[in-house]
C-alpha cells in the first residue's frame, strides 16, 4: 500500500487528511516570539485573528525537522504501508521550502520501505490536489479501505501537478 505524507504548508483540510489517510507534518509558526505547530496549535482562523484591532504580529516560519518527517512515516508504515509518496511545496518557492525537501529526504531514511520525496513544483493549496489524487478511491473500492492498496498504472502526473522526484 502506498501512504501519503504532506506538509501543512499544503494547506489540506484535516477532514480530507483523515479521509484520505493522509499524514500531514505541521510546520512551526512563531508569532510575536511564540511558537505554534501550524494546524496543530493554530488554525488559519486563530491566525487571523491575531491581526485584530490592526495588530500586525511578526511572523516567522520554520521548516518541519527530519525527526518530525521520521514520525510521520513510521506512522504511515505501522498502518501497512510498503511504500511513501512525501509531496512538499516546490524547491524554487523560497529556502523554507528547500529546506523541508531536506528534511523529508533525512527522514527518509530511518524507515524500512521505500519514501519518494515529490518536489511538486507549487505550492499551497495545489499541493492539496496533489495529495488527494492519488489517495483518492477509485469507484469500484469501498472508502473504509485506507491507506489505499498501489494502483496499477498510476503515474504522478495524471494529478495535473509539475511533479520533480528528488534524490532520496
Amino acid at each position: 500500500m502506498i501512504g501519503i505524507c504532506t506538509d501543512s504548508n499544503s494547506q489540506l483540510p484535516s477532514e480530507l487528511a483523515e479521509r484520505f489517510g493522509v499524514e500531514v507534518v505541521p510546520l512551526t509558526v512563531a508569532i510575536d516570539d511564540r511558537e505554534y505547530l501550524e494546524g496543530v496549535d493554530l488554525s488559519v482562523d486563530d491566525f487571523y485573528e491575531l491581526y485584530r484591532d490592526g495588530h500586525r504580529p511578526a511572523v516567522r516560519c520554520n521548516q518541519p525537522s527530519p525527526g518530525q518527517f521520521a514520525g510521520a512515516y513510521d506512522d504511515l508504515v505501522a498502518r501497512g504501508c510498503t511504500e511513501i509518496l512525501s509531496i512538499h511545496t516546490g524547491a524554487q518557492a523560497g529556502s523554507t521550502c528547500s529546506s523541508t525537501l531536506r528534511a523529508a529526504r533525512l527522514g527518509a531514511h530511518s524507515v524500512p520501505v521505500p519514501v519518494r520525496i515529490v518536489d511538486s513544483g507549487t505550492a499551497r493549496f495545489q499541493i492539496s490536489c496533489c495529495c488527494g489524487r492519488p489517495a483518492r478511491p477509485s469507484p469500484a473500492e469501498p472508502r473504509s479501505t485506507r491507506p489505499r492498496p498501489s494502483p496499477r498504472g498510476w503515474h504522478p502526473r495524471s494529478a495535473r501537478c509539475s511533479w520533480r522526484p528528488v534524490r532520496v
